[in-house]
């Protein structure tokens, strides 16, 4: 019994891994190389748009923003309101919101055990600041009932599941290293009574994707 509609907004930077997590969760059987070939995964993309994910009672609708490339234009138009309804027609009276922010560490692959891109980095805060703070503040945008932060990439520094004891200390330093983006999401989510759960994981290897969906379900019940 499908009680509501839950629009899933998948948003961040550029090369994030944006495209990776909404294949991943739309298919979670899906091989880690048609993720990583680019004119599959567009291709895919296309088939996939109006696919459902159904979770106990809701029915969930992923999307993405800023496709392609960077338009933050099209994330204000997912948030705002016009003339008194919303701009996108996916967006029903009787809908719900879950953001999930994505970001990741570094455009390309880890060379010499660093996985910092600094300039990349101090980039996606700026993204995070306006995008999800200014949505926030803003008196004129719908607000989410949960903000989810996935980490991806995980795969890129670790061999295991961020869950794994055995990659404990590496996940732990990879939230560090987005502690100030993090930090800013839960400071203004907090004041609007909104959720925050940081997952680490990877899109490609299918870690910590569907936790996501679950930790989703969680707050829409109020847990």
């Amino acid at each position: 019994y499908i009680e509501r509609r839950v629009n899933l907004l998948i948003l961040g930077e550029p090369s994030v891994g944006k495209t990776a997590l909404f294949l991943r969760l739309m298919d979670p059987k899906i091989d880690k190389d048609e993720i990583l070939s680019v004119e599959f995964s567009k291709r895919r993309v296309t088939q996939l748009r109006n696919r459902v994910i159904s979770r106990a009672k809701w029915e969930i609708y992923p999307r993405m923003t800023d496709i392609p490339g960077s338009a933050p234009g099209e994330f204000w138009d997912s948030v705002t309101k016009d003339d008194g309804r919303r701009v996108v027609d996916f967006f029903s009276r009787s809908s719900i919101d879950v953001w999930i922010l994505v970001l990741g560490p570094t455009k390309n692959k880890v060379q010499d055990d660093d996985f910092q891109d600094i300039p990349y980095l101090y980039t996606q805060l700026g993204y995070t600041k306006t995008a999800i703070g200014g949505a926030l503040q803003a008196r004129s945008t719908s607000k989410p009932r949960s903000i989810l932060i996935f980490i991806s990439k995980f795969d890129l520094v670790s061999s295991h599941e961020a869950g794994d004891s055995a990659a404990a200390s590496i996940a732990a330093e990879l939230v560090d290293v987005f502690k100030e983006h993090i930090e800013y999401v839960e400071r203004v989510a907090r004041a609007r009574g909104i959720p925050v759960h940081t997952q680490v994981g990877s899109a490609v290897e299918g870690w910590g994707c569907e936790r996501l969906l679950d930790v989703a379900v969680d707050h829409l019940y109020g847990k």
